[in-house]
């Protein structure tokens, strides 16, 4: 399995080459002008996707403390942060794939499952960007 800066890059150059097909479904879904889809509808919500790649990949997730002693005994402290579980998303309909990948690029920069529910009147976003996991990146199915 590849890293999450790895996975997210993926996603992020799957998102690049799908804008016009999910700039076309958000208008769709959601009746947005087309000059909200150009921007914080689709590709300036895709445009920040490196930044969790680049947020995984520099993140210091281990991190060493100073030595502490007790009863004179000297201890080696570190802090270690990983993956807290899985992350429950649940998304309005009236931003579908802002929403979406604000919850999901957090998520996998932090290495967390994401179980993603959408609104029910905005699906075909949550489906396509589940398309393009399955189809263009390592992330791993559901099992």
């Amino acid at each position: 399995m590849r890293s999450a800066s790895a996975v997210s890059t993926q996603l992020h150059q799957a998102l690049v080459a799908a804008k016009d097909e999910l700039r076309e479904i958000v208008i769709a879904e959601t009746g947005s002008p087309l000059m909200l889809a150009y921007t914080v509808q689709c590709d300036q919500t895709i445009d920040w996707m490196p930044f969790f790649a680049e947020l995984a990949g520099s993140y210091a997730y281990e991190q060493p403390m100073s030595d502490m002693s007790f009863m004179g005994m000297v201890s080696r402290r570190l802090i270690r942060r990983e993956a807290a579980g899985v992350v429950g998303a649940i998304t309005p309909w009236n931003f579908p794939l802002y929403l979406n990948l604000c919850k999901l690029g957090p998520a996998l920069a932090a290495g967390c499952t994401l179980v993603l529910k959408p609104a029910p009147d905005t699906p075909w976003c949550a489906t396509m960007l589940g398309r393009l996991i399955a189809e263009h990146t390592d992330i791993p199915p559901a099992s």
